[in-house]
């Protein structure tokens, strides 16, 4: 059984609908673009939910310090 690798990974997360929650409780919801060494994620088509009450934002840029949880939306 081999292992993936951080790229390998990344590669697969590419293009695909997430969830991002941050440090003060709002969620993002879009499309994965990227991220870069500091864990930073860029997200296209992104709405956000905050307090039941949800906005369109379109492109948004998250520090990765910021982010609590990621997880690919089935």
């Amino acid at each position: 059984m081999s292992m993936e690798s951080g790229e390998e990974q990344l590669g697969r997360w590419l293009n695909r609908q997430v969830r991002v929650e941050v440090s003060d409780q709002r969620k993002f919801y879009g499309r994965f673009l990227c991220t870069d060494h500091e864990g930073t994620a860029i997200l296209s088509d992104t709405t956000e939910d905050s307090n039941g009450l949800t906005r369109a934002l379109g492109l948004v840029v998250i520090p990765g310090k910021h982010i609590k949880s990621f997880s690919i939306r089935l």
